[in-house]
Protein backbone atom coordinates (compact mmCIF):
# COMPACT_ATOMS: atom_id res chain seq x y z
CA UNK A 1 0.00 0.00 0.00
CA UNK A 2 2.75 2.38 0.94
CA UNK A 3 4.59 1.47 -2.26
CA UNK A 4 1.55 2.26 -4.40
CA UNK A 5 1.03 5.53 -2.59
CA UNK A 6 4.69 6.42 -3.00
CA UNK A 7 4.49 5.78 -6.73
CA UNK A 8 1.32 7.84 -6.98
CA UNK A 9 2.93 10.72 -5.08
CA UNK A 10 5.99 10.54 -7.28
CA UNK A 11 3.91 10.61 -10.45
CA UNK A 12 1.83 13.49 -9.11
CA UNK A 13 5.02 15.41 -8.40
CA UNK A 14 6.33 14.72 -11.89
CA UNK A 15 3.03 15.89 -13.39
CA UNK A 16 3.18 19.04 -11.29
CA UNK A 17 6.72 19.79 -12.44
CA UNK A 18 5.70 19.21 -16.05
CA UNK A 19 2.85 21.67 -15.56
CA UNK A 20 5.34 24.22 -14.23
CA UNK A 21 7.57 23.69 -17.25
CA UNK A 22 4.71 24.58 -19.58
CA UNK A 23 3.37 27.41 -17.42
CA UNK A 24 6.62 29.23 -16.72
CA UNK A 25 5.83 31.96 -19.27
CA UNK A 26 2.79 33.04 -17.26
CA UNK A 27 4.80 33.24 -14.05
CA UNK A 28 7.62 35.07 -15.84
CA UNK A 29 5.21 37.86 -16.75
CA UNK A 30 4.19 38.21 -13.13
CA UNK A 31 7.70 37.99 -11.67
CA UNK A 32 9.38 40.02 -14.39
CA UNK A 33 11.84 37.21 -15.19
CA UNK A 34 13.23 37.46 -11.66
CA UNK A 35 13.26 34.32 -9.51
CA UNK A 36 10.48 32.76 -11.56
CA UNK A 37 9.62 29.04 -11.14
CA UNK A 38 10.80 28.37 -14.68
CA UNK A 39 14.18 29.91 -13.95
CA UNK A 40 14.54 27.88 -10.76
CA UNK A 41 13.62 24.62 -12.51
CA UNK A 42 16.16 25.23 -15.23
CA UNK A 43 18.92 26.12 -12.76
CA UNK A 44 18.20 23.02 -10.70
CA UNK A 45 18.27 20.84 -13.81
CA UNK A 46 21.53 22.39 -14.98
CA UNK A 47 23.14 21.87 -11.59
CA UNK A 48 21.88 18.29 -11.33
CA UNK A 49 23.37 17.50 -14.75
CA UNK A 50 26.71 18.97 -13.69
CA UNK A 51 26.61 17.40 -10.22
CA UNK A 52 26.79 20.84 -8.60
CA UNK A 53 25.21 19.83 -5.29
CA UNK A 54 26.67 22.79 -3.42
CA UNK A 55 24.97 25.18 -5.83
CA UNK A 56 21.67 23.36 -5.34
CA UNK A 57 22.02 23.60 -1.56
CA UNK A 58 22.78 27.32 -1.79
CA UNK A 59 19.76 27.89 -4.02
CA UNK A 60 17.48 26.03 -1.61
CA UNK A 61 18.83 27.86 1.44
CA UNK A 62 18.59 31.27 -0.21
CA UNK A 63 15.03 30.62 -1.34
CA UNK A 64 13.91 29.37 2.07
CA UNK A 65 15.80 32.11 3.85
CA UNK A 66 17.45 29.75 6.28
CA UNK A 67 20.54 27.59 6.58
CA UNK A 68 19.66 23.91 6.35
CA UNK A 69 21.50 20.70 5.58
CA UNK A 70 20.67 18.96 2.31
CA UNK A 71 21.97 15.41 2.13
CA UNK A 72 23.23 14.48 -1.31
CA UNK A 73 22.27 10.84 -0.82
CA UNK A 74 18.65 11.86 -0.32
CA UNK A 75 18.48 13.58 -3.71
CA UNK A 76 18.93 10.49 -5.85
CA UNK A 77 15.26 10.15 -6.78
CA UNK A 78 14.58 13.81 -7.47
CA UNK A 79 17.80 14.05 -9.44
CA UNK A 80 16.64 11.14 -11.58
CA UNK A 81 13.33 12.93 -12.18
CA UNK A 82 15.04 16.14 -13.23
CA UNK A 83 17.77 14.66 -15.42
CA UNK A 84 16.12 11.58 -16.93
CA UNK A 85 12.41 12.41 -17.12
CA UNK A 86 11.96 16.16 -17.27
CA UNK A 87 15.16 17.93 -18.28
CA UNK A 88 17.24 15.60 -20.40
CA UNK A 89 20.38 17.14 -21.90
CA UNK A 90 18.57 17.68 -25.18
CA UNK A 91 15.69 19.48 -23.44
CA UNK A 92 18.16 21.64 -21.52
CA UNK A 93 20.00 22.61 -24.70
CA UNK A 94 16.78 23.43 -26.56
CA UNK A 95 15.47 25.46 -23.62
CA UNK A 96 18.71 27.36 -23.02
CA UNK A 97 18.70 29.18 -26.36
CA UNK A 98 15.23 30.54 -25.60
CA UNK A 99 16.12 32.14 -22.27
CA UNK A 100 15.70 35.92 -22.56
CA UNK A 101 18.58 38.27 -21.84
CA UNK A 102 18.72 39.66 -18.31
CA UNK A 103 17.40 43.25 -18.52
CA UNK A 104 19.70 46.06 -17.36
CA UNK A 105 22.63 43.67 -16.95
CA UNK A 106 25.51 45.21 -15.01
CA UNK A 107 28.09 44.40 -12.34
CA UNK A 108 25.48 44.63 -9.57
CA UNK A 109 23.50 41.63 -10.87
CA UNK A 110 23.78 38.59 -8.61
CA UNK A 111 22.89 34.93 -8.82
CA UNK A 112 23.00 32.61 -11.80
CA UNK A 113 22.21 34.59 -14.93
CA UNK A 114 21.29 33.28 -18.39
CA UNK A 115 24.85 34.02 -19.50
CA UNK A 116 26.18 31.58 -16.90
CA UNK A 117 23.80 28.89 -18.12
CA UNK A 118 24.81 29.36 -21.74
CA UNK A 119 28.49 29.37 -20.76
CA UNK A 120 28.18 26.07 -18.92
CA UNK A 121 26.42 24.45 -21.86
CA UNK A 122 28.98 25.75 -24.33
CA UNK A 123 31.78 24.34 -22.19
CA UNK A 124 30.17 20.91 -22.03
CA UNK A 125 29.33 21.01 -25.77
CA UNK A 126 25.73 20.09 -25.12
CA UNK A 127 24.50 22.08 -28.13
CA UNK A 128 26.68 20.25 -30.63
CA UNK A 129 26.14 16.89 -28.92
CA UNK A 130 22.38 17.10 -29.41
CA UNK A 131 22.56 19.05 -32.69
CA UNK A 132 20.79 22.10 -31.31
CA UNK A 133 21.50 25.01 -33.65
CA UNK A 134 22.49 28.22 -31.90
CA UNK A 135 23.56 30.24 -34.94
CA UNK A 136 20.03 31.39 -35.67
CA UNK A 137 18.92 31.64 -32.06
CA UNK A 138 21.84 33.65 -30.69
CA UNK A 139 21.21 36.87 -32.62
CA UNK A 140 17.63 36.83 -31.33
CA UNK A 141 18.70 35.83 -27.85
CA UNK A 142 21.27 38.58 -27.44
CA UNK A 143 23.02 41.20 -29.50
CA UNK A 144 26.72 40.69 -28.85
CA UNK A 145 27.59 44.33 -29.46
CA UNK A 146 24.93 45.50 -27.01
CA UNK A 147 26.00 43.30 -24.11
CA UNK A 148 29.77 43.10 -24.60
CA UNK A 149 30.41 46.16 -22.46
CA UNK A 150 28.18 44.85 -19.66
CA UNK A 151 29.68 41.36 -19.77
CA UNK A 152 33.14 42.82 -19.17
CA UNK A 153 31.93 43.63 -15.64
CA UNK A 154 30.55 40.13 -15.00
CA UNK A 155 32.53 37.16 -13.75
CA UNK A 156 33.48 34.89 -16.68
CA UNK A 157 32.20 37.58 -19.05
CA UNK A 158 35.34 37.55 -21.19
CA UNK A 159 35.22 33.78 -21.51
CA UNK A 160 31.57 33.88 -22.50
CA UNK A 161 32.14 36.54 -25.16
CA UNK A 162 35.01 34.51 -26.60
CA UNK A 163 32.84 31.39 -26.73
CA UNK A 164 29.99 33.27 -28.38
CA UNK A 165 32.22 34.85 -31.00
CA UNK A 166 33.86 31.50 -31.71
CA UNK A 167 30.40 30.10 -32.46
CA UNK A 168 29.39 33.23 -34.38
CA UNK A 169 32.57 34.09 -36.35
CA UNK A 170 30.93 36.64 -38.64
CA UNK A 171 30.65 38.94 -35.61
CA UNK A 172 34.38 38.76 -34.81
CA UNK A 173 35.53 42.01 -36.42
CA UNK A 174 32.44 43.92 -35.31
CA UNK A 175 32.98 42.88 -31.69
CA UNK A 176 36.68 43.78 -31.80
CA UNK A 177 36.00 47.12 -33.46
CA UNK A 178 33.37 47.92 -30.83
CA UNK A 179 35.71 47.00 -27.97
CA UNK A 180 38.54 49.15 -29.31
CA UNK A 181 36.41 52.13 -30.34
CA UNK A 182 34.99 52.27 -26.81
CA UNK A 183 38.37 51.68 -25.19
CA UNK A 184 40.58 54.16 -23.41
CA UNK A 185 43.48 56.15 -24.80
CA UNK A 186 45.70 54.53 -22.16
CA UNK A 187 43.94 51.33 -21.11
CA UNK A 188 46.55 50.15 -18.61
CA UNK A 189 45.51 52.83 -16.14
CA UNK A 190 42.22 51.15 -15.18
CA UNK A 191 40.90 47.70 -14.32
CA UNK A 192 38.25 47.98 -17.02
CA UNK A 193 40.90 48.81 -19.59
CA UNK A 194 43.01 45.81 -18.60
CA UNK A 195 39.97 43.51 -18.84
CA UNK A 196 39.22 44.87 -22.29
CA UNK A 197 42.84 44.30 -23.33
CA UNK A 198 42.81 40.71 -22.08
CA UNK A 199 39.51 39.98 -23.84
CA UNK A 200 40.89 41.24 -27.15
CA UNK A 201 43.97 39.09 -26.70
CA UNK A 202 41.75 36.06 -26.12
CA UNK A 203 39.73 36.85 -29.24
CA UNK A 204 42.89 37.17 -31.34
CA UNK A 205 44.10 33.82 -30.05
CA UNK A 206 40.86 32.31 -31.33
CA UNK A 207 41.29 33.97 -34.74
CA UNK A 208 45.00 34.81 -35.20
CA UNK A 209 44.64 35.40 -38.95
CA UNK A 210 42.51 38.48 -38.25
CA UNK A 211 44.77 39.83 -35.50
CA UNK A 212 46.51 42.35 -37.76
CA UNK A 213 43.16 43.74 -38.90
CA UNK A 214 42.13 44.12 -35.27
CA UNK A 215 45.41 45.87 -34.47
CA UNK A 216 44.70 48.41 -37.21
CA UNK A 217 41.59 49.50 -35.31
CA UNK A 218 43.85 50.80 -32.53
CA UNK A 219 45.49 53.36 -34.81
CA UNK A 220 42.18 54.12 -36.51
CA UNK A 221 40.55 55.11 -33.21
CA UNK A 222 43.76 56.13 -31.41
CA UNK A 223 42.75 53.78 -28.64
CA UNK A 224 44.29 50.92 -26.64
CA UNK A 225 48.00 51.19 -27.55
CA UNK A 226 48.76 48.55 -24.94
CA UNK A 227 46.71 46.03 -26.88
CA UNK A 228 48.50 47.01 -30.11
CA UNK A 229 51.76 46.10 -28.37
CA UNK A 230 50.35 42.95 -26.78
CA UNK A 231 48.93 41.50 -29.99
CA UNK A 232 52.13 42.37 -31.90
CA UNK A 233 54.22 40.49 -29.35
CA UNK A 234 51.70 37.66 -29.38
CA UNK A 235 52.00 37.30 -33.16
CA UNK A 236 55.79 37.59 -33.04
CA UNK A 237 55.97 34.76 -30.53
CA UNK A 238 53.67 32.51 -32.54
CA UNK A 239 55.60 33.16 -35.77
CA UNK A 240 59.05 32.77 -34.24
CA UNK A 241 59.24 29.03 -34.85
CA UNK A 242 58.19 29.41 -38.48
CA UNK A 243 60.18 32.51 -39.47
CA UNK A 244 62.09 34.54 -36.86
CA UNK A 245 62.27 37.50 -39.26
CA UNK A 246 58.55 37.54 -40.03
CA UNK A 247 57.64 39.91 -37.19
CA UNK A 248 56.51 43.37 -38.25
CA UNK A 249 56.94 44.95 -34.81
CA UNK A 250 59.80 47.26 -35.80
CA UNK A 251 58.27 48.63 -39.04
CA UNK A 252 54.79 48.89 -37.49
CA UNK A 253 55.77 51.01 -34.50
CA UNK A 254 58.22 53.01 -36.59
CA UNK A 255 55.31 53.83 -38.88
CA UNK A 256 53.20 55.03 -35.96
CA UNK A 257 55.91 57.46 -34.85
CA UNK A 258 57.21 58.58 -38.25
CA UNK A 259 53.98 58.48 -40.23
CA UNK A 260 52.20 61.55 -41.55
CA UNK A 261 49.25 61.30 -39.14
CA UNK A 262 50.04 63.69 -36.28
CA UNK A 263 47.14 62.41 -34.16
CA UNK A 264 48.42 58.85 -34.29
CA UNK A 265 51.96 60.01 -33.55
CA UNK A 266 50.89 61.97 -30.48
CA UNK A 267 48.70 59.10 -29.29
CA UNK A 268 51.52 56.56 -29.35
CA UNK A 269 54.02 59.07 -27.96
CA UNK A 270 51.71 59.56 -24.98
CA UNK A 271 51.70 55.81 -24.47
CA UNK A 272 55.51 55.74 -24.37
CA UNK A 273 55.68 58.68 -21.97
CA UNK A 274 53.07 57.18 -19.64
CA UNK A 275 54.60 53.72 -19.85
CA UNK A 276 57.92 54.92 -18.44
CA UNK A 277 56.12 55.70 -15.17
CA UNK A 278 54.60 52.22 -14.89
CA UNK A 279 56.06 48.96 -13.63
CA UNK A 280 58.57 47.09 -15.82
CA UNK A 281 56.02 44.40 -16.69
CA UNK A 282 53.70 46.91 -18.39
CA UNK A 283 53.19 46.71 -22.15
CA UNK A 284 55.88 49.29 -22.89
CA UNK A 285 58.28 47.32 -20.70
CA UNK A 286 57.52 44.14 -22.64
CA UNK A 287 58.05 45.97 -25.94
CA UNK A 288 61.40 47.32 -24.73
CA UNK A 289 62.46 43.84 -23.67
CA UNK A 290 61.60 42.49 -27.12
CA UNK A 291 63.54 45.27 -28.87
CA UNK A 292 66.50 44.75 -26.55
CA UNK A 293 66.56 41.05 -27.42
CA UNK A 294 66.58 42.04 -31.09
CA UNK A 295 69.52 44.37 -30.47
CA UNK A 296 71.49 41.61 -28.79
CA UNK A 297 70.65 39.12 -31.53
CA UNK A 298 71.77 41.47 -34.32
CA UNK A 299 75.08 42.48 -32.73
CA UNK A 300 77.98 40.33 -34.00
CA UNK A 301 80.46 38.83 -31.56
CA UNK A 302 84.25 38.75 -31.52
CA UNK A 303 84.68 41.43 -34.18
CA UNK A 304 82.75 39.57 -36.86
CA UNK A 305 80.95 41.43 -39.63
CA UNK A 306 77.22 41.98 -39.45
CA UNK A 307 75.63 39.42 -41.69
CA UNK A 308 74.34 40.94 -44.92
CA UNK A 309 70.87 39.53 -44.25
CA UNK A 310 70.74 41.38 -40.92
CA UNK A 311 71.97 44.82 -41.97
CA UNK A 312 68.59 46.13 -43.15
CA UNK A 313 66.92 44.86 -39.97
CA UNK A 314 69.62 46.52 -37.85
CA UNK A 315 69.12 49.81 -39.69
CA UNK A 316 65.37 49.65 -39.10
CA UNK A 317 65.94 49.01 -35.42
CA UNK A 318 68.23 52.04 -35.13
CA UNK A 319 65.56 54.23 -36.75
CA UNK A 320 62.93 52.98 -34.30
CA UNK A 321 65.14 53.69 -31.29
CA UNK A 322 65.82 57.19 -32.63
CA UNK A 323 62.08 57.74 -33.10
CA UNK A 324 61.30 56.47 -29.61
CA UNK A 325 63.84 58.84 -28.08
CA UNK A 326 63.45 61.86 -30.33
CA UNK A 327 59.67 61.88 -30.74
CA UNK A 328 58.30 59.89 -27.80
CA UNK A 329 61.03 61.06 -25.36
CA UNK A 330 62.04 57.54 -24.34
CA UNK A 331 64.92 57.48 -21.86
CA UNK A 332 67.34 54.66 -22.60
CA UNK A 333 68.19 52.29 -19.80
CA UNK A 334 71.84 51.46 -19.12
CA UNK A 335 71.40 48.10 -20.81
CA UNK A 336 69.79 49.66 -23.88
CA UNK A 337 72.57 52.25 -24.06
CA UNK A 338 75.29 49.60 -23.99
CA UNK A 339 73.62 47.34 -26.56
CA UNK A 340 72.87 50.23 -28.92
CA UNK A 341 76.46 51.42 -28.82
CA UNK A 342 77.82 47.92 -29.46
CA UNK A 343 75.56 47.55 -32.49
CA UNK A 344 76.45 50.99 -33.86
CA UNK A 345 80.21 50.45 -33.71
CA UNK A 346 80.06 46.96 -35.20
CA UNK A 347 81.35 46.39 -38.72
CA UNK A 348 78.80 45.82 -41.48
CA UNK A 349 79.62 44.00 -44.69
CA UNK A 350 80.80 46.37 -47.47
CA UNK A 351 77.60 46.99 -49.43
CA UNK A 352 75.03 49.72 -50.02
CA UNK A 353 72.97 48.62 -47.03
CA UNK A 354 76.15 48.59 -44.92
CA UNK A 355 76.97 52.17 -45.90
CA UNK A 356 73.45 53.24 -44.97
CA UNK A 357 73.77 51.48 -41.61
CA UNK A 358 77.02 53.34 -40.88
CA UNK A 359 75.38 56.68 -41.73
CA UNK A 360 72.50 55.89 -39.39
CA UNK A 361 74.96 54.92 -36.66
CA UNK A 362 76.86 58.21 -36.91
CA UNK A 363 73.63 60.21 -36.78
CA UNK A 364 72.44 58.17 -33.80
CA UNK A 365 75.62 59.03 -31.88
CA UNK A 366 75.04 62.71 -32.59
CA UNK A 367 71.32 62.56 -31.77
CA UNK A 368 71.99 60.63 -28.54
CA UNK A 369 75.33 61.80 -27.12
CA UNK A 370 74.44 60.06 -23.86
CA UNK A 371 75.43 56.80 -25.57
CA UNK A 372 79.06 57.83 -25.06
CA UNK A 373 78.75 59.16 -21.53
Amino acid sequence: MWTDRSLDDEQSTVNWLRWLMHSDAQFDKISGNTDSPGEMLFLLALNFHNNQMTAITDLVCNTLGMKITVKTSALVKIRHIFTMELFTEQVVAAHAVKIPVTPNLDARCTGSLPVHSILQLLKSRVFSKHKVSIRQELPNLLNILDITEALLCVKNGSTLITQLVANNPEAFLDVCRSLISRGEKQEEDSLGGLRRLELLRMLCLVNPKAALLVRNFCAEYCSMPGFAVAVSLQLAESNQSEDPCASDIVPYFTGLLLGSDVTVRNWFSSFVKAGQKRKPDCMLGLLRKYLLDQLIGLTPVNGQLIDVSKIVTASSLLRLYNALKGIATLKYSDEETGCLLRLIISHPAPCTAGAHFIALGICTLIASPSLLS
